[in-house]
């Protein structure tokens, strides 16, 4: 019975983990309302650009954490918040509550 369990936990420690998106090195484009905005994966950290229409770049950054198949973001700043989460599907990210595309896969 005991190697059971041990067999059973094991194969869903497995498969939990598998399921871990890993974004790292990747770069997005926004589209629609955000084609002005990108975003970097680093190690730990992302980096949002901002491009306005007079030319000057803004950029956040943020830790990011990816659990399953979406990202959430905590902000450097501590007055600066990022409310949306976003889910990973092949080479768009989603917003969670809308379900709207917001950036598309960089292609390198």
């Amino acid at each position: 019975m005991k190697r059971i369990l041990l067999g059973l936990s094991l194969t869903i420690l497995m498969l939990s983990c598998s399921s871990v998106t890993d974004i790292k090195g990747t770069e997005w484009i926004g589209v629609e309302k955000d084609k002005n905005t990108s975003i970097v994966f680093n190690d730990s950290t992302c980096e949002i650009y901002k491009r306005f229409e007079t030319g000057h770049v803004d950029t956040i950054k943020a830790l990011y954490i990816v659990n399953k198949d979406t990202i959430s973001f905590a902000p450097f700043d501590e007055f600066v918040t990022i409310g949306s989460k976003l889910i990973i599907a092949k080479k768009e990210l989603k917003e969670s509550k809308s379900g709207n595309v917001v950036f598309k896969y960089k292609e390198r």
